[in-house]
């Protein structure tokens, strides 16, 4: 796997160096914090720190819904729960015998 370097500028990756790839082949971006440290290694760090850093990063973001869009999800989500739990008592009786 080559790793290359880049930035991200008008909505569009541009790298820092050429490369010899075949056309369509797939590849990752990870966008970097900090120097060389992701995203996800910054804000899922397994230690009390790194969890304060990602609910901060994650309380920081705008919400997906709001107003009447939070309640239409909200009565859909309760709707689901309900819908789930009377079929509870089927899927534990379709699935008994695997837990035997």
């Amino acid at each position: 796997m080559d790793r290359v370097d880049g930035i991200y500028k008008e909505g569009r990756v541009i790298l820092q160096n050429e490369v010899n790839w075949p056309e369509g082949v797939k590849v990752e971006v990870v966008c970097a914090v900090d120097g060389d440290r992701t995203v996800a290694g910054e804000f899922c760090e397994d230690s009390s720190e790194g969890l304060a850093r990602w609910v901060k990063w994650f309380d920081s973001l705008d919400p997906v819904f709001t107003g009447e869009e939070l309640k239409a999800f909200e009565t859909r989500l309760r709707e689901s729960r309900e819908q789930q739990k009377g079929l509870h008592s089927e899927w534990e009786r379709q699935l008994g015998h695997l837990l035997k």
